[in-house]
C-alpha cells in the first residue's frame, strides 16, 4: 500500500505481518501527531524526509526500505 502526500487521517499507523506501507514525505503518514508502529512489516521510503514522530519496533521485527537518492 502506498499513502500519498498531505493525508488527514488521524490515529496510529501499524504495519504488520509481511505489510508494506510505501510513502514520500513525513504527511504520507497522516497527521504529525500520529504513532507508526511496525511489528512484523516493512516500511518503504520513495524520498529523503525528516520525521519527529514516534516510531515503534514490536517483536516481529522491522524492515525498512529506501529508494531513490541517498544525501
Amino acid at each position: 500500500m502506498t499513502f500519498g502526500t498531505n493525508n488527514t487521517f488521524t490515529g496510529a499507523v501499524t504495519i504488520v505481518n509481511d505489510g508494506d506501507l510505501g510513502v514520500s514525505t513525513n504527511s504520507s503518514l497522516c497527521n504529525a501527531a500520529n504513532t507508526v508502529t511496525i511489528d512484523g512489516g516493512k516500511l518503504s521510503a520513495f524520498d529523503t524526509f525528516s520525521s519527529g514522530r514516534t516510531f515503534t519496533i514490536g517483536a516481529a521485527g522491522a524492515e525498512f526500505g529506501v529508494f531513490g537518492a541517498l544525501e
